[in-house]
C-alpha cells in the first residue's frame, strides 16, 4: 500500500483519478442517502453508483493493479445527482408552496392572493366565464353554474389579458 504523496509523485494521473473516484463516490452515496425529496429507487441508484466508484477507488488504492481502466466521464454521475437532487428539493418546495397557496382562496398556488389571471380561479368554465366580463368579442359571456361542489373562491376575480 501506498501513502498518497508517493503515489502522486510515481504517477499523478492514476493518484488523481482514485481520490477523484474516492471523493465522487462518497459524495453521491451522501446525496442519494441524505436527500428525501428523491424517489426510493432513485436514492437507492444513486447510493450503488456511489458505493461502486468508492469501491473500484479502495480497490486501485490498496491493490495498485498493472493495468486498470480510468473512464473520465463517470465523474457526471455525481454532477448529474447534484443536480437532480437540487431540482428534487426545489419541486418538493413548490410542490408545499402550491399546498400552501391552495388554502389561501386564490387557487393559483402563490399564496399572494392575485390568482392566475384566467378568471377560473374555482374550477369553472372558459376564462372570464365566471364573472361576465366581456368576451374577446366585445359580447359580455354567459353566467355559467358552477360544476364544483366546493364554496366559490373568496379572492378578487382578475379579468384575462386581452389579445
Amino acid at each position: 500500500m501506498w501513502y498518497l504523496p508517493e503515489l502522486f509523485a510515481q504517477d499523478g494521473t492514476f493518484a488523481t483519478y482514485v481520490v477523484a473516484l474516492v471523493v465522487s463516490g462518497l459524495l453521491t452515496i451522501v446525496i442519494g442517502a441524505v436527500t428525501s425529496s428523491l424517489s426510493a429507487g432513485k436514492r437507492l441508484l444513486s447510493s450503488l453508483l456511489g458505493l461502486a466508484m468508492l469501491g473500484y477507488g479502495v480497490y486501485l488504492y490498496l491493490f495498485l493493479p498493472m493495468e486498470y481502466w480510468i473512464a473520465w466521464y463517470v465523474f457526471a454521475v455525481p454532477l448529474l445527482a447534484v443536480i437532480q437532487a437540487f431540482q428534487a428539493v426545489r419541486e418538493a418546495r413548490r410542490s408545499t408552496s402550491a399546498t400552501e397557496g391552495a388554502t389561501d382562496g386564490t387557487g393559483d398556488g402563490t399564496g399572494d392572493g392575485t390568482g392566475d389571471g384566467t378568471g377560473d380561479e374555482a374550477g369553472h368554465g372558459a376564462a372570464g366565464a365566471t364573472t361576465g366580463e366581456a368576451s374577446s368579442a366585445g359580447a359580455p359571456a354567459p353566467q355559467q353554474p358552477s360544476t364544483s361542489t366546493a364554496p366559490e373562491a373568496a379572492g378578487p376575480k382578475v379579468a384575462p389579458p386581452l389579445h
